[in-house]
């Protein structure tokens, strides 16, 4: 059991390494209010940039927040998964601090299909 355990860890990390260079995320334009994270997980596959023109409409359309907008992509198989889940989500909100989205700002989290339920699934069971 350890030892499967070992090595399903050696191979997220291993597929984290490989395929971690597919999020995007954008600043705000301009700075209209109170900063908010936003971001997207993609449904089964559909490619996480597919989702950039929406993040964008939504955050250049809106009057009162300065949103930083992210899509989260580098899904195995282009397959949104719970092994990847947790440290994506992860990941994407520590890089958007990282990039200026201040600490205090709250993230949100929109989901498409099977990254719906795999996100919903699997945030009930880290946080």
């Amino acid at each position: 059991m350890k030892k499967t355990v070992y090595l399903a860890a050696v191979l997220v990390l291993y597929l984290k390494l490989v395929f971690c260079d597919k999020t995007t995320i954008v600043a705000p334009p301009d700075e209209k209010g109170p900063a908010v994270g936003f971001f997207i997980i993609p449904g089964a596959s559909i490619g996480a940039d597919q989702y950039l023109p929406l993040a964008t409409e939504i955050q250049t359309n809106n009057p009162v927040y300065s949103i930083w907008v992210a899509t989260v992509g580098g899904w195995v198989g282009n397959l949104v998964n719970p092994l990847q889940m947790k440290g994506f989500i992860e990941d994407t909100i520590s890089n958007m601090r990282k990039e200026g989205l201040p600490d205090s700002a709250p993230v949100f989290l929109a989901a498409h299909s099977l990254g719906g339920e795999t996100c919903m699934a699997t945030y009930f069971h880290i946080y």
